[in-house]
């Protein structure tokens, strides 16, 4: 069915060949592993503090705002040379979503770098 769909869209053999590996690459490998940070990682506690600081300051969020959300944190192994941090913001109450929305940092587990940083309206319009 995919190969039908790459010729329908002028694919050449040798492009759906290589186009079919890349597919198959892509889900050999996962793109998030639960695992436990080591001792040379920084604390769930310390990505939050740093997660919050860049959200307050590229959204402009109050700390009375940050108050209004759940916290959730997750320890990614996907790459186990460079295990990073996932920090969600959802609102406490879920009817206050339209009005503060939510938030979602990656950084480097390492040394809290952050590797991405968004909202839920990053990618609408």
């Amino acid at each position: 069915m995919i190969e039908e769909k790459l010729r329908a869209h002028g694919n050449t053999e040798d492009e759906i060949v290589k186009r079919l590996e890349e597919i198959k690459n892509t889900v050999r490998r996962p793109v998030y592993v639960e695992g436990t940070p080591g001792e040379n990682d920084i604390k769930a506690e310390d990505a939050v503090e740093i997660a919050k600081s860049v959200i307050k300051e590229k959204y402009a969020l109050t700390d009375e705002t940050l108050d209004r959300f759940s916290v959730h944190t997750g320890f990614n192994v996907a790459d186990p040379e460079h295990p990073t941090w996932h920090i969600t913001f959802r609102p406490a109450i879920q009817s206050d979503f339209a009005e503060i929305g939510c938030y979602y940092v990656v950084l480097d587990a390492a040394d809290g770098k952050i590797i991405k940083i968004m909202s839920a309206a990053d990618s609408v319009g």
